[in-house]
């Protein structure tokens, strides 16, 4: 990746191939090194769930903190022209005794699924289900999900549009990670606005 930033610099600094503007040479690279990042994240947490034999570490956690702090992170680090990121977050806290680490992973994978299509706005949501559980969702305004594909969407290298962005393993990731914290997921086949994927987690 740095080398990949380093070429972009060059051809920054020396004009770039004759062919494409500059300002759009560097933001192919930019989005490519970006995405060899995140491929290289996803492959070594899915390495390290599938492996993994004992229970995760988990303390408690703020809910509506972590997922605030990830809607920030997202809007700042990728901001993409005409998408609206917005969120239905509670202002009291949620506590519940989980992995906060892997909370944080399992958000910002649901937001990034959501960004690397076609799509004009995310809403992440978050709030207690019941007393023993909590959800976490993040719903889109794009084409939708057919209902056949719901439950193959979450395997490993899937993707349904061959030209967005992403490398496949955000939803396989997710699925592992809520496998280990004991809770599940799924895409809401009652919402019709586009597609709206729903973790449930327990409280304890």
């Amino acid at each position: 990746s740095n080398c990949i930033m380093g070429f972009s610099e060059l051809l920054s600094r020396r004009g770039g191939h004759p062919g494409i503007p500059r300002p759009n040479t560097r933001e192919i690279i930019r989005d490519n090194r970006r995405q060899l990042r995140f491929l290289f994240d996803d492959m070594l947490e899915v390495a390290y769930l599938e492996n993994l034999h004992t229970p995760l570490p988990c303390q408690y956690t703020n809910l509506c903190a972590v997922c605030q702090a990830q809607l920030r992170i997202m809007k700042v680090r990728y901001p993409k022209p005409g998408i609206v990121y917005k969120g239905a977050i509670p202002v009291a806290e949620i506590a519940l005794n989980t992995s906060d680490k892997y909370l944080a992973i399992l958000i910002s994978a649901l937001l990034g699924n959501a960004i690397n299509s076609r799509r004009q706005a995310d809403q992440l949501e978050c709030d207690r289900l019941g007393d023993d559980r909590v959800f976490v969702a993040v719903a889109d305004t794009g084409c939708g999900i057919p209902p056949e594909k719901h439950g193959y969407v979450f395997e490993r290298f899937t993707k349904l549009d061959p030209f967005s962005q992403g490398n496949g393993l955000g939803l396989y990731l997710c699925r592992l990670i809520v496998t280990h914290l004991h809770g599940e997921i799924y895409i809401d086949s009652g919402y019709t606005g586009g597609t709206r994927i729903v973790a449930i987690l327990p409280r304890r």
